[in-house]
């Protein structure tokens, strides 16, 4: 199997030159099949999402440091994992404004193992990879309207969700 030959062969090599054994994996742009979690489960990893992304890894857009620091800031929540490149001069430049401002606002930082084990529900997870990411999951402190003008797909899309729901985080739908 090439995805699972592929997995092993980063595993060694992370292994080989930082002595880690990886316990997480991100499929690739977020994308993934039901094939693949399972093939991730089935080697021993946990597949994580971030809940937050933007484009700073584009070196030719950069210099908004007033944008990236709205934008992270305004998108923390409880259990959040945001992906911020190590290549943004931007990240660099406002990174401790940010570690201040989340701790000012009563978040802490975490490794994901901790994160795992801290109790902390990200939410339920819809199956649909952008939503997932923005909003960490569904949350029962939470109050989701899906509108639209009728015979959009507003009926198969929260079929969709309560599917993944039943069939991969286990939770009984109505």
């Amino acid at each position: 199997n090439k995805i699972k030959e592929e997995i092993m062969n980063l595993h060694t090599a992370v292994y080989e030159k930082f002595n880690y054994e990886m316990r997480y994996i991100r499929p690739p742009m977020g994308e993934f099949s039901e094939r693949a979690l399972e093939l991730t489960k089935s080697l021993g990893y946990r597949t994580t999402m971030w809940s937050f992304a933007y484009e700073d890894w584009d070196e030719n857009k950069q210099g908004r440091e007033e944008y990236a620091m709205k934008l992270i800031t305004n998108n923390y929540h409880n259990g959040s994992i945001m992906l911020l490149h190590a290549v943004s001069k931007d990240n660099a430049n406002i990174l401790q404004k940010v570690i201040s401002d989340a701790r000012e606002k009563g978040y802490e930082f975490k490794s994901l193992e901790e994160l795992y084990n801290s109790g902390i529900k990200r939410g339920i997870m819809t199956g649909f990879t952008n939503i997932d990411n923005r909003t960490g999951g569904l949350k029962e402190s939470e109050l989701i309207i899906l509108a639209a003008r009728p015979a959009m797909g507003k009926s198969a899309f929260a079929l969709n969700i309560a599917t993944y729901v039943a069939k991969h985080e286990k939770i009984p739908v109505l």
